[in-house]
């Protein structure tokens, strides 16, 4: 019986996949930044395209907005917090209108329950992308 060399090893072993089977970060990096899922990585890159259309005025990516339990009365002024939840994109077309946008590919429950608790907090609407349009 004869030890594998450390490359020989390497050549063998595959890589272990993400839980949700998210591609490596050389297939999610775009402009300098590596995004969460390819799904976003190509929404950024359609939103720079877009931008140089002049149909989007500007976007961010990342946007924090925290979650607050709902009617519950204690001795302080502001409800505790629950958490945050992260949305994908803000978008400002050239109009002028606010559009948040959130990629997924799959949704979990808990995913599920931050985007509408969010929605129902801050009183706005986050358009779901599943898929890239053609």
């Amino acid at each position: 019986m004869s030890l594998l060399s450390v490359s020989e090893f390497k050549a063998l072993v595959t890589p272990k996949r993400s839980k949700y089977g998210v591609g490596p970060a050389s297939e999610r990096a775009y402009g300098g930044k590596t995004y969460m899922s390819k799904l976003e990585c190509g929404y950024a890159q359609l939103l720079d395209t877009w931008k140089l259309a002049g149909a989007v005025k500007e976007w961010t990516g990342q946007v924090a907005f925290v979650l607050h339990a709902p009617g519950l009365l204690f001795s302080r002024k502001k409800p505790p917090v629950l958490g945050r939840y992260i949305c994908d994109f803000k978008i400002v077309w050239e109009t002028g209108r606010v559009e948040y946008v959130e990629t997924k590919g799959f949704m979990t429950p808990l995913g599920k329950w931050k985007l509408a608790h969010c929605q129902a907090e801050y009183n706005l609407k986050i358009t779901l992308v599943r898929k890239l349009p053609t």
